[in-house]
């Protein structure tokens, strides 16, 4: 019985060897090395495109084997985040082993060129870490202002005034504490003020790159808190081509409408882009039983054109750009002392704002010797009207006219693959003018000049150095003003002095990158900081400036860990910002004329630290799904470890998006869900009122036909009730806690050509 039972187990053993034996000859292997721009690479995905269960990924060494591959032909896809997915048919002969080595091709959709740097160098090989991201990407057709629109990037926010106005927040910290440049010159626009909105129109306005804290000395030492930078869009090299785009949203009933067209001829580029918004007061939701479904004087206009002409030769390219944006806001102050109404009119009512920008810059870039030059001239007006009492006569009229100059020299070292080294020089002079009847600031001049240089060294190819300094002098003058025999506003004159510095360094390894700044920064008081004395009627007080306030000075702490690895990329962002004698201004408990409270400028130490977290997944075996999510922490302290005003709360932000690509002339792009999570804000000042937790739901698809695209987009899907903390409209009356909008329908059709 023992040798039947042996023979047995004998036969079934040869059998299952001959079985295995057979199925081998039915099937190859493939094996090989992948790299990435010819280096080799840990994690690429190797698998068969009609079987993705059949994979593997790359070793240390960038080498792979796949074997039991079905013979016949076969495709094989080599895909790895951050490059495009490379497709290889190959036939599978039974039993052969086939040798296929494979190139990727960084992406640089995905690795995006940074504009904002000398060189405009790649993000992955940037010390400084920069955020950029394309207008289209972040839903800029969906928002009713630029400023609404890079809310979603991580650690942004917005102080709003209603739907109109927007003043981006980073990190807790904005105005003028957060340097904004567009068509490669800063933007000055009163921002002081904290109704006075970003200046810039998405008309013409390619994609934003996002520097957050001092760590940049390039852009003026006054950006402690960070930098905007608005990349253009591209000339073509097309003979003619454009855009004409319309959408609606059903809250506001808003019609915003914009067109653009690109053209060559011989060696001359003309873009010319323009656009009109017109919004009525925005619907509050549902649940909200007030006076009204709409908030008063909430609507607002805009009109934007942008024209550049561009012109390229051997060794010198110009550019001249030229952008008109002119905005008329409401102002929610109801004489019914009631800030809701049922009105849809858009005729605009008492009180009201007018502001008008004028921006023209001229830009030439150049080789001397092997170095290369960089200039820019710049001019801009900003007039900017309030009216309170009349339509035909402002109360409030300032006039800032603006003359600035941005020189900078890069590639000085550039024979030597390890140092580099820029150096120059930036300066704007301000000139303020009162042409109205009521002053809140007097008529004066602010003159800036600074210097700088930055030095990069490459250590190893995985090891990176930057280190910086720069100096800087500003002035400020202002004349004496009596009103009604009073001297309203003392002659000033105070120029402020500082050098600041930054380091830096980044190492990569394996699939990590490793990012270490530390900076500082300095930002002289503004002058309605030091000298205002009066009404600012667009926010309902008093301001009371103090000529001994003093500059502020930071040092920024900035550590950044990035992974990436078979779709997934992870990035870890904690920052500390230490502020001493930062400005404030609070109450003072006193109430002045028309019973207004009287607010005062001071000034304290502060602390501002937290992080962000970024999550972005890309299955390569669900290459059309992806999944986005972001949580940003800041917490902002004074010396006695009280809260700063106006800090954001702890806010999560994800998206699930799918990439459907259904259909031939008519075709379903994509879609997707966006979860918006706000924690309650509890740490607040004696002025403020702490603000409740929420949750908001987006969503939204795109198709497209021939040359047309169409976006629908539902915004507050649940029409939930909530107060955005950094809302400006939510106390703006006493008695009333205002609400954001409720549900809005976005339809947004484009054509181009």
């Amino acid at each position: 019985m023992k040798l039947i039972n042996y023979t047995k187990t004998t036969v079934v053993i040869i059998a299952l060897l001959a079985f295995k034996t057979i199925i081998a000859q039915q099937t190859g292997s493939i094996k090989g090395t992948v790299t990435l721009d010819n280096k080799p690479v840990l994690g690429a995905n190797i698998y068969l495109k009609s079987n993705t269960s059949i994979g593997v990924t790359t070793n240390f060494d960038g080498t792979y084997a796949l074997e039991t591959l079905p013979v016949g032909e076969q495709t094989i896809a080599f895909a790895y985040i951050g490059a495009d997915v490379i497709y290889k048919k190959i036939i599978i002969k039974t039993g052969e082993i086939i040798a296929l080595d494979t190139n990727l091709i960084s992406n640089i959709s995905l690795q995006e060129v940074v504009v904002s740097v000398p060189g405009s160098k790649l993000q992955k090989d940037l010390v400084v870490n920069v955020e950029k991201q394309q207008l289209a990407d972040i839903n800029s057709s969906t928002s009713n202002t630029l400023a609404e629109s890079i809310t979603n990037l991580n650690g942004v926010s917005q102080n709003s005034t209603g739907n109109s106005i927007g003043k981006p927040v980073i990190r807790g910290l904005t105005s003028n504490r957060v340097v904004t440049y567009a068509q490669g010159t800063r933007i000055e626009n009163q921002q002081w003020g904290g109704e006075h909105g970003l200046g810039v129109s998405s008309t013409g306005v390619k994609s934003v790159e996002v520097i957050k804290g001092p760590a940049s000395l390039l852009y003026g030492s006054d950006a402690i808190g960070g930098v905007l930078y608005f990349v253009e869009e591209d000339f073509t090299e097309k003979p003619v081509e454009g855009i004409v785009e319309t959408g609606f949203f059903s809250n506001t009933s808003t019609s915003q409408n914009r067109a653009g067209v690109k053209t060559k001829t011989g060696g001359f580029r003309f873009n010319f882009y323009g656009g009109f918004t017109s919004a009525g007061d925005y619907t509050l939701p549902d649940d909200v039983q007030l006076d009204g479904d709409r908030v008063f004087n909430t609507r607002f206009d805009e009109k934007s054109i942008k024209a550049s002409i561009g012109l390229k030769k051997e060794k010198i390219t110009s550019k001249l750009t030229y952008s008109f944006l002119n905005n008329f806001f409401g102002i929610p102050d109801n004489p019914e002392n009631t800030p809701f109404t049922n009105d849809n009119s858009r005729s605009f009512l008492l009180p009201f704002q007018d502001v008008t920008q004028h921006n023209l810059a001229l830009e030439n870039s150049f080789k001397l010797g092997k170095a290369k030059v960089n200039v820019i001239l710049g001019y801009a007006e900003n007039d900017r009207q309030e009216f309170n009492e009349v339509d035909t006569e402002p109360d409030l009229h300032l006039n800032l006219d603006v003359y600035s100059y941005n020189v900078r020299v890069s590639d000085l070292l550039k024979t030597s693959s390890k140092f580099d080294l820029t150096f120059g020089a930036q300066g704007l002079f301000q000139n303020n003018e009162n042409r109205g009847t009521v002053f809140l600031i007097p008529d004066g001049t602010s003159n800036e000049n600074g210097v700088f240089g930055l030095f990069n060294f490459k250590a190893t190819e995985n090891l990176k150095f930057q280190s910086g300094l720069r100096f800087d002098s500003k002035t400020i003058t202002a004349e004496s003003v009596e009103i009604d025999g009073v001297t309203n506003f003392a002659d000033f004159d105070e120029t402020y002095n500082t050098l600041n510095y930054s380091l830096g360094a980044k190492y990569d390894v394996n699939d990590f990158s490793f990012r270490f700044n530390i900076a500082s920064g300095f930002r002289a008081p503004n002058v309605s900081e030091l000298l205002s004395n009066g009404e600012h009627g667009g926010i309902g007080r008093i301001e009371v400036g103090d000529q001994n306030l003093t500059s502020e000075s930071a040092t920024q702490f900035d550590f950044a860990i990035n992974y990436q690895n078979n779709g997934l990329k992870i990035i870890v962002n904690p920052f500390l910002n230490i502020i001493n004698d930062y400005i404030f201004i609070t109450p003072t408990g006193e109430r002045g004329e028309r019973n207004l409270p009287i607010f005062a400028y001071l000034q304290d130490d502060a602390t501002l630290y937290g992080g962000e977290f970024n999550l972005n997944y890309q299955p390569y075996q669900l290459s059309k799904l992806s999944f986005q999510t972001g949580i940003a922490l800041t917490f902002g302290e004074d010396s006695n470890n009280n809260p700063l005003p106006l800090i954001p709360p702890v806010n999560f932000n994800s998206r699930l998006s799918y990439d459907f690509n259904i259909g031939k002339s008519l075709k379903l792009n994509s879609g997707y869900i966006q979860v918006l999570n706000s924690l309650e804000q509890n740490r607040v000042t004696q002025e403020e009122l702490p603000n409740d937790a929420y949750t908001l739901v987006n969503l939204g698809f795109s198709a497209t036909y021939n040359s047309f695209q169409f976006n629908f987009t539902v915004k507050n899907l649940f029409d939930t009730v909530y107060t955005d903390h950094l809302s400006l409209l939510k106390t703006f009356i006493d008695g009333f806690v205002i609400p954001n909008p409720g549900r809005d329908i976005v339809m947004n059709l484009k054509y181009n050509f």
